[in-house]
């Protein structure tokens, strides 16, 4: 089948576990015989240059609002533009079976339309994967609210508004609909609800939840060691939303009882700058600065090494998480889970089970988590063995992705005998 696959990132410039799923899924259906053309944007491209080995045919070409959006209006106008005649353009050259959608969250926002436009009237089959509220978020997007705003005192105003919004209507869309795909999933139960809350109909939409890839099932058993050289480790984004402060307030609560532990932060720290600063700051006022390293965003390839390297896994997220993929990889590398019971995590992480929990930002109860896996061997060993079980037996991406296979060719054959 021919399948064009759009992202609003694709490895190897990602920001985490989500776009890292998207291409260990386009690969898979790759070598399992269908024709994947990924169109992304063009972010991180101009300043690095990091060869992936792969076989897909990848378009880095569209703008990314996330980060930076244009200046003004002309600005925006123009990038909603170029990206809807190139999207345009490109359907139209490659002729897709089928269109497979991820985030579009900081894409120009008419493309969503676009692919609205093509299901509706072209008769090509939508699936949609959703992994967080990007699609909650949309109807907020700049570009759509520019055209909603009714508000300007001036009649003038609002009539040339609406005189211009005639004609740029007839290139571009500047309204949203509401979801018109029927064939979407989501990654957790909690998602499908927070959706189901927002008016989308969610009855038919399956959940296919992330996976662990064959590599991070080293096979190792790590034993807790002395608590002068207990090591943890964190993976991901440092923003607020993920909490890392949490971590280095436990460990300072830790210090002060006499028990010194050691942090590898991993992860992506110029999104929020002034995070970043506080952050900092906390380390140099705790005294942690030789206990703590702190590191950029590590490859793929990497990062199996680096959780066995460690004695826990720490996932601090303060935020909605739809269904974080980080534990069930520490899980697979027989190294333990300290996480909170946010969004989706809830649905499989099981306190004094497969992991410990904390309350959300409560630094005494992470410090207490730690303070527990250092001296109690048994527990260690416990939630090692129950949550590396849980791994092996449902969460292997040999298991997930057939059924995410299967759900994209029932799409087509559906979508076809309903028209």
């Amino acid at each position: 089948m021919k399948i064009l696959v759009i992202s609003n990132l694709f490895p190897p410039y990602k920001l985490g576990g989500y776009e890292q799923r998207c291409f260990d899924v386009c690969n898979y259906l790759s070598l399992n015989g269908h024709q994947i053309t990924v169109v992304t944007s063009d972010y991180e491209i101009k300043n690095k240059n990091i060869s992936y080995n792969h076989q897909l045919k990848i378009y880095r070409a569209l703008d990314l609002h996330w980060f930076s959006s244009p200046k003004n209006f002309l600005e925006l106008n123009y990038s909603e533009w170029k990206n809807f005649n190139f999207l345009r353009n490109l359907i139209s050259k490659l002729g897709p079976e089928l269109i497979y959608v991820w985030s579009c969250r900081g894409l120009p926002s008419s493309i969503f339309s676009l692919i609205n436009f093509y299901n509706k009237y072209k008769k090509i089959p939508v699936v949609i994967d959703i992994s967080d509220k990007w699609l909650l978020e949309l109807t907020n997007s700049r570009w759509f609210q520019y055209w909603k705003d009714k508000s300007d005192r001036s009649r003038t105003k609002r009539n040339i508004k609406i005189h211009i919004e005639n004609i740029i209507s007839k290139f571009l869309p500047t309204t949203i609909r509401k979801l018109f795909s029927e064939y979407v999933y989501y990654t957790s139960n909690d998602l499908k609800e927070l959706y189901k809350n927002n008016g989308f109909n969610v009855e038919k939409s399956p959940v296919f939840r992330p996976f662990v890839s064959t590599e991070f099932f080293s096979g190792k058993i790590r034993k807790p060691v002395n608590n002068a050289r207990f090591k943890m480790v964190y993976l991901g984004r440092i923003t607020e939303a993920k909490g890392v402060i949490t971590i280095v307030e436990a460990m300072m609560i830790l210090k002060e009882k006499g028990i010194s532990v050691e942090l590898s932060i991993f992860g992506k720290s110029d999104l929020e700058p002034e995070y970043l600063k506080r952050l900092l700051s906390l380390i140099n006022k705790g005294g942690l600065i030789d206990r703590i390293t702190l590191k950029d965003q590590v490859p793929r390839e990497s990062v199996p090494n680096i959780i066995t390297n460690h004695n826990v896994t720490i996932c601090p997220s303060i935020g909605h998480e739809a269904f974080m993929t980080i534990p069930l990889e520490s899980m697979a590398s027989n190294v333990p889970v300290i996480a909170t019971p946010v969004g989706g995590n809830k649905e499989y992480l099981k306190h004094e089970k497969n992991c410990l929990l904390f309350y959300p930002g409560n630094a005494n109860d992470l410090a207490n988590c730690i303070s527990r896996l250092i001296y109690d061997d048994e527990l260690y060993n416990h939630i090692q063995k129950v949550g590396f079980q849980l791994v092996e037996k449902d969460y292997t991406i040999n298991k997930i992705i057939p059924k995410i296979e299967k759900y994209i060719i029932d799409a087509k054959i559906n979508f076809f005998n309903s028209c």
